[in-house]
C-alpha cells in the first residue's frame, strides 16, 4: 500500500489504523511502500520525468532515496513501521516492505562518503539510469555498495520483523541480491 493515498493522513500509523479494515476485506499480506528518506534535492532536474509532469512542484518522492536506513519523518517513525508490522501479525496477515535499491535520489547522503558506491562515466561523472535518469545508478560490485545493501534486508527483519520484499525495478538487481 502507498502510505499517501491509502490514509487521509499519509502515515504509517494511520494506516495501521485500517489493517482491519483489510483483514476483513480478506486481505492477508500487506506490502508497505517505500517508506525510508526521500531525496530533498529540490531542484526539478533531480526528479523523474513523471514527478517533474505532475505539477506538484514537490522534490519528495518514495521511490527517490536518500537513506535506506532512515524512515522519512513525512510518513512517521520508525516505532510506527514496528508497531504497523506488529498489528499486522496480531491479526495473522503478513507484513513485506517495498525496496528500491535501484532508485538512489542525486543527494543521497551516503555517496559522498562513498564514491565508487555508484557508477561514473568515462569522465569520472555519476551515471543515471536510463529508464530513470533522475536517479543515481548504484555499482553493485562496490564492495561497500554490496554490504550497505545487504545489511539493509537484515535491518528490515531485525528492526520491524518483516516477512518479506518486493524489489521495484528487480531487472537492475544482479542475480545474487533478489
Amino acid at each position: 500500500l502507498v502510505v499517501q493515498s491509502f490514509t487521509e493522513e499519509g502515515t504509517i500509523a494511520a494506516a495501521t489504523k485500517k489493517l482491519p479494515f483489510l483483514k476483513d476485506a480478506g486481505i492477508d499480506v500487506v506490502l508497505m511502500s517505500p517508506i525510508v528518506e526521500m531525496d530533498r534535492n529540490p531542484d526539478p532536474a533531480s526528479w523523474s520525468p513523471r514527478q517533474r509532469a505532475c505539477g506538484v512542484n514537490s522534490p519528495l518522492n518514495p521511490w527517490r532515496i536518500s537513506d535506506f536506513y532512515k524512515i522519512d519523518p513525512v510518513f512517521g517513525t520508525a516505532d510506527d513501521f514496528k508497531a504497523f508490522v506488529a498489528e499486522a501479525h496480531r491479526l495473522g496477515m503478513k507484513a513485506c516492505a517495498e525496496i528500491a535499491f535501484n532508485l538512489i535520489g542525486s543527494s543521497a547522503k551516503f555517496v559522498e562518503g562513498h564514491p565508487d558506491s555508484v557508477l561514473k562515466d568515462d569522465k569520472g561523472r555519476n551515471r543515471f539510469l536510463k529508464s530513470y535518469s533522475a536517479f543515481l545508478r548504484p555499482n553493485h560490485s562496490d564492495p561497500w555498495m554490496r554490504d550497505y545493501f545487504l545489511k539493509n534486508y537484515a535491518w528490515y527483519f531485525d528492526t520491524f520483523d518483516v516477512d518479506g520484499f518486493r524489489y521495484d525495478y528487480c531487472d537492475g538487481l544482479p542475480a545474487d541480491f533478489r
